[in-house]
C-alpha cells in the first residue's frame, strides 16, 4: 500500500462555515498515471485540481492510495470522506454526492507522425488496425463493428506495450486517453522515439470522471458544493487549463 498525504493550508476566502471544517477531507484513490499516483509531483493532474478546488476554500486535503475496489468501498462506508475519480452512474447516487466533474478521459487515436491518418465513422476505420488496452469498453457500437469484422482490433495487456506495437507498426492506431497516451509516451519511451508519435484531434469517445463523497459522513453535502464552487473558480482563474499542460510534461518518479 502506498500513502501520500497532501496538505495544504489556505486561507478562508469565502464559504459557509461547516461542521468539522477544521479536519482534512480524507480521499482514498488508485494509481492511474497521469490523473493519480503517489509516484507524481502533485498525486497527479485529478489530485491537483482536487487539492487546489478545495484549497480555495480553505480546506485541506488527506489521500491514501489503495487498490481500486477498496478505495471505493472504504468511501461508501464512510471509513473515508470520498473516493476519486469515477464514473457518475445512476446507482452510485444513492450512495455518494457526486461533484461536476474534475476531468474528461478523452479517447483520440494515435498514430505516428509519418502515416497519414485520418477518420470520421467507425466505416471509415475498417481498412486500419487499432491497438486497444484489453479490458476497455468502447462502446456498444464499436463493439458490435468488431464482432463484424468491420474492425480490425490488436488488444494488448498494458498501455506500453499498445505503443511498442505502433512504435514497430504492427497496428496503425492505438486508441487510448489523450493524457495517459502522452504520459506514456514520454515516460517510456526516447526522447528521439516520443518526437514520432502524435494524436488525431477528433475525440473517439468523451467521458467525464468525477469525485465522490459518501453520504454516511454528515458534512459532505455541503463539501461537495463548496467543491464544485471552488472548481468552478479555478477554471476561472486558468489555472485548470495550465495543471493539464503542466500534466504533459511531469515525468514519475523512479
Amino acid at each position: 500500500m502506498r500513502w501520500l498525504r497532501l496538505w495544504i493550508v489556505a486561507l478562508l476566502f469565502s464559504g459557509v462555515p461547516i461542521a468539522g471544517a477544521d479536519k482534512a477531507v480524507r480521499l482514498a484513490s488508485g494509481e492511474w498515471p497521469p490523473f493519480q499516483s503517489a509516484q507524481l509531483k502533485y498525486g497527479g493532474l485529478a489530485t491537483r485540481i482536487i487539492t487546489e478546488a478545495f484549497a480555495l476554500n480553505g480546506i485541506q486535503v488527506e489521500y491514501g492510495y489503495f487498490p481500486w475496489k477498496r478505495s471505493y468501498s472504504y468511501a461508501e462506508a464512510g471509513d473515508w470522506d470520498g473516493t476519486f475519480v469515477w464514473f457518475a452512474l445512476p446507482e452510485r447516487r444513492a450512495q455518494f454526492y457526486i461533484s461536476d466533474p474534475v476531468v474528461d478521459t478523452k479517447y483520440v487515436f494515435f498514430h505516428l507522425k509519418n502515416t497519414k491518418f485520418d477518420w470520421s465513422t467507425l466505416e471509415s476505420l475498417q481498412d486500419t488496425k487499432i491497438g486497444l488496452l484489453a479490458g476497455a469498453s468502447m462502446g456498444d457500437d464499436f463493439q458490435r463493428a468488431e464482432q463484424d469484422g468491420v474492425l480490425q482490433v490488436e488488444y494488448s495487456n498494458n498501455e506500453e506495450s499498445g505503443f511498442r506495437k505502433l512504435l514497430t507498426k504492427r497496428v496503425d492506431v492505438i486508441l487510448c486517453d489523450v493524457e495517459v497516451g502522452y504520459y506514456v509516451i514520454q515516460n517510456m519511451f526516447t526522447p528521439q522515439q516520443a518526437a514520432l508519435f502524435t494524436h488525431h484531434p477528433q475525440p473517439f469517445k468523451v467521458e467525464p470522471q468525477n469525485l465522490l463523497l459518501s453520504k454516511k459522513v454528515d458534512r459532505n453535502k455541503q463539501l461537495i458544493e463548496l467543491f464544485n464552487k471552488g472548481l468552478r473558480q479555478l477554471k476561472a482563474s486558468g489555472k485548470y487549463e495550465r495543471f493539464f499542460l503542466e500534466s504533459r510534461r511531469e515525468k514519475s518518479t523512479p
